[in-house]
């Protein structure tokens, strides 16, 4: 027991200092976020990053507003499958975001996400409290998991 302990805390602080990768790879792509035509509801599920594309067990770290359609406050969720159960929800973030359309500084959300398996996807939506014909550009900051020896799988019962 003892040992799995030390080995665990070896695990946590080599994960601190792991590398962090940026999504998408290029310099001119976002990933753009619609929601719901109707105040307060969730857009349509959004691959952000494919199945496939992260060889190894990962962290989602954050989330990068690079962009926005208006002011607004939006609601954002992100899920390990396009149409997720409770237990698939990685995280989820709320901002209000201020400003003039399309012109807007780059503006980090951290966001501490579940575990992922190798080659897992990430999908995201988003609701606006003004509604339609508001969306978001974003980018994911993504960073290796490590797995300890007693790993607890997500809880059944969203949000916890």
């Amino acid at each position: 027991m003892c040992l799995h302990v030390l080995d665990d805390l070896a695990i946590i602080a080599a994960m601190e200092h792991s590398r962090v990768r940026v999504y998408p790879r290029e310099a001119n792509a976002v990933i753009r976020l619609t929601p719901a035509a109707v105040i307060d509801t969730f857009g349509n599920w959004t691959e952000c990053v494919p199945a496939d594309t992260v060889l190894f067990p990962y962290h989602l770290l954050g989330m990068l507003v690079e962009n926005q359609q208006a002011g607004d406050t939006y609601f954002v969720q992100f899920a390990s499958a396009a149409v997720p159960t409770d237990a698939q929800i990685i995280g989820e973030t709320r901002l209000a975001l201020g400003g003039l359309a399309n012109f807007f500084p780059s503006v980090p959300v951290p966001i501490r996400g579940a575990g992922l398996d190798a080659n897992s996807p990430i999908f995201a939506r988003v609701k606006a409290a003004g509604g339609a014909g508001n969306w978001l550009d974003i980018s994911l900051a993504l960073s290796r998991h490590a797995p300890v020896s007693e790993e607890r799988t997500p809880w059944p019962d969203w949000p916890w």
